[in-house]
């Protein structure tokens, strides 16, 4: 994958630190955003001199410059020691400025002494009513404000959930999915594991009706994260959401000989890494290119049908034009094929390299 930030940017942040700031200023600006040394290599140590350039260079190291979310914290850095005024050496302020001309040939802006990544893509506006894990039939919604676009579910409400909270900048992860989910009816008295095991076992449930999206799902959950601190960071994996929302069902429609309802109407998974950063993970299986096929009528004037799916292109051409539909919004769309979990063992590898670097391209 494709470095983020130059060597030369990251060289002249770290000559900027040696001559500016002390020892301790570089531990506590780098710990201040969360990040901690790494151990250098004797092969490493070597090529360095002096006690605030090896630092720098520990610190380095613990970031994956591959990573949006570790050059953010970097940026972040990078602007904390460009706000402050070292009044006691005037000749800072021209390096400070050398230190935004690099930013700026990295490509990044420079807003005074703020640094960021030019305006990203990603999907508009803010997330809001995420529908999920549905296990029966569809709810019906309602507005109940459509100013402010509060809807309520008036029919199967215990079919499905709704995450109506505020959802944070930084993206849903999974503490705060069960933060929400202890506020819901009977969950307040029970404790971090009860609840846990309540949330997981209850989105599972919507998965019931394919083996491969169950063995991701338990795959990202059991294996992203195998301790409670690293289950504090883990983004929410959201099983079954309602992108689209038809009021009526593809029967009906088409008793009435309406037009077709929206496309994909539900999302297999959902990742939300931040508001403009979402991520569709979609397991395709033989419905979603082939079906049973009409091919002959026998002589009796009644119509054979293939024992075997048929490809469909126009299946096919429904997928890949929805797909096109979504990235364009600013959605990610990824996709396994189901054939890739016919053996277990081989599905759940196939799981844990893409969220691997998945992880590490967004968390």
């Amino acid at each position: 994958m494709t470095e983020l930030v130059s060597l030369s940017l990251r060289h002249a942040f770290r000559e900027f630190s040696v001559s500016y700031l002390v020892v301790r200023d570089i531990e506590e600006i780098f710990r201040g955003y969360g990040v901690k040394p790494s151990e250098l290599d004797e092969d490493e140590l070597r090529r360095l001199s002096g006690a605030r350039r090896t630092l720098v260079e520990q610190f380095y190291k613990t970031l994956d410059w591959t990573s949006i979310r570790d050059t953010e914290v970097f940026l972040d850095v990078v602007s904390h020691v460009l706000e402050v005024q070292y009044t006691h050496r005037p000749e800072a302020t021209d390096a400070q400025e050398k230190l935004k001309e690099a930013c700026l040939k990295n490509g990044f802006i420079v807003n005074e002494s703020k640094v960021t990544f030019p305006e990203q893509g990603g999907a508009k506006g803010r997330v809001k009513n995420l529908i999920f894990a549905s296990i029966g039939e569809k709810p019906e919604i309602i507005f109940r404000d459509s100013v402010n676009n509060d809807i309520q579910i008036v029919k199967n409400a215990q079919n499905c959930l709704i995450y109506d909270q505020p959802t944070p900048e930084r993206g849903l992860l999974w503490k705060d999915m069960l933060e929400w989910w202890s506020n819901q009816n009977g969950n307040s008295t029970l404790d971090r594991k009860a609840l846990e095991k309540s949330l997981y076992q209850r989105l599972l449930r919507s998965l019931t009706s394919s083996v491969p999206e169950q063995i991701l799902f338990k795959t990202y959950m059991k294996e992203m994260a195998q301790n409670q601190q690293e289950r504090e960071k883990l983004f929410a994996l959201i099983p079954q959401v309602y992108l689209h929302y038809d009021p009526y069902t593809l029967k009906q429609r088409q008793q009435e000989n309406e037009k077709k309802p929206l496309a994909r109407q539900r999302m297999d998974f959902l990742l939300l890494f931040s508001h403009k950063q979402r991520v569709v993970i979609e397991i395709d299986g033989q419905q979603h290119y082939s079906s049973k096929k009409q091919v002959i009528i026998d002589i009796n004037g009644q119509p054979q049908y293939s024992e075997e799916n048929i490809a469909n292109p126009s299946l096919y051409k429904d997928m890949v034009v929805e797909d096109r539909r979504l990235k364009l919004a600013g959605y990610e769309v990824y996709r396994f094929g189901g054939y890739e979990f016919l053996k277990e063992e081989d599905g759940k590898e196939a799981v844990l390299d893409f969220f691997s670097a998945l992880l590490r391209k967004y968390a």
